[in-house]
């Protein structure tokens, strides 16, 4: 599957609200985290939004669940000693891990 990164919010790009200082924000899941570590279809995408994420010029998000997934996928593939190193590095990646629940949800919608 190739790499997905989208805004979940289209307005949060717009012209306006950079130039109120907010950054423009992105959601991030465990494919494209996969693709950035294997090199796959996307990585390109994946890696230009972590550079820009390091320089403070875009926010990204990714869920618990997509973070557990990329451990477990990495555990079950590559072994546990793989997974556990890798947790390490993901630690120090630039994306804020969020919460899942029904209410963050339905926030979002609003």
């Amino acid at each position: 599957m190739p790499a997905q990164l989208c805004s979940p919010n289209p307005s949060s790009q717009s012209g306006a609200q950079r130039s109120r200082g907010k950054k423009p924000k992105f959601v991030i899941d465990s494919h494209a985290i996969v693709a950035l570590v294997d090199k796959e279809k996307g990585h390109e995408r994946v890696a230009s939004r972590h550079v820009a994420a390091q320089n403070s010029e875009i926010a990204l998000y990714m869920s618990l669940m997509n973070w557990g997934e990329i451990l477990y996928t990495f555990e079950r593939e590559r072994g546990a000693r793989f997974a556990d190193e890798f947790e390490q590095d993901l630690d120090e990646y630039p994306i804020r891990l969020m919460g899942v629940n029904r209410s963050a949800f339905v926030r979002q919608r609003g």
